[in-house]
């Protein structure tokens, strides 16, 4: 009944900036589960893709929510795609070879 109540302009006014932060981290977790295999292979590709993308996207949502972190919102404004809300993808693409890296480097080994 309180929801319902609520105007359509504040329930989106609270549920975007959520949505904004959660959809990437969706995203890269679809596209991680159909390269399955290379996940068991660089078993650090997911949580580093995960944690870049989920930095990033939190970092979209709070602008959105007219919360700003004066520099490093600043430094993310600069990614490809960010004004169109996807500047998530190269940090990523970044994340997943940093785990690919880390993986390769320290021979595979889950922790």
């Amino acid at each position: 009944l309180i929801i319902s109540s609520a105007g359509l302009n504040k329930i989106l006014a609270v549920s975007v900036p959520v949505l904004n932060a959660i959809y990437p981290i969706a995203i890269v977790l679809i596209v991680l589960a159909f390269v399955g295999p290379l996940t068991k292979r660089w078993p650090a590709m997911y949580p580093a893709a995960i944690l870049f993308t989920g930095a990033v996207s939190v970092v979209y949502a709070l602008e959105q929510s007219k919360f700003v972190i004066p520099f490093l919102t600043q430094a993310t404004t600069f990614l490809p795609g960010y004004g169109a809300g996807l500047g998530w993808i190269v940090p990523a693409f970044a994340g997943m070879a940093a785990g690919i890296i880390y993986s390769s480097v320290t021979g595979g080994q889950e922790e």
